[in-house]
């Protein structure tokens, strides 16, 4: 498993992986790998995103309803649909009900704060 931290860069990790010819698959970073660049689709297990058009929509709302532009910085969670796993794609029928139920309830535990993630150092 490969998780190429890198923006658009995760091109070259999957070409690296073709030409290897090894059985590989990756976690895309940003966006739905799987969708927006549909060649990987076969290598993509998941993509961590940051749903930016969830940012764009919560700030344009809250101008709409009259609050204030403000320029704290806007932090995409779990619980406001900041950020979020892809859906497992070509990957569905291999990842079973018992580990997407264990990813549900890990996703439920950060929302509601009884599981605290450990910041990279």
């Amino acid at each position: 498993m490969i998780f190429p931290v890198a923006g658009g860069l995760f091109s070259a990790t999957a070409e690296a992986i073709k030409d290897s010819g090894k059985d590989v698959v990756f976690l895309g970073v940003d966006k739905n790998i799987a969708v927006t660049s549909p060649e990987y689709a076969d290598m993509v297990l998941t993509s961590v995103e940051k749903r930016m058009t969830q940012a764009v929509f919560d700030v344009v709302k809250s101008l709409e309803s009259g609050e204030a532009f403000s320029i704290d910085p806007y932090v995409g969670t779990l619980a406001n649909g900041g950020t979020a796993l892809s859906d497992f794609g070509a990957f569905d029928d291999k990842v079973s009900d018992e580990t997407k139920a264990s990813l549900e309830k890990i996703e439920a535990g950060i929302i509601d704060g009884s599981i605290v993630p450990v910041p990279a150092s």
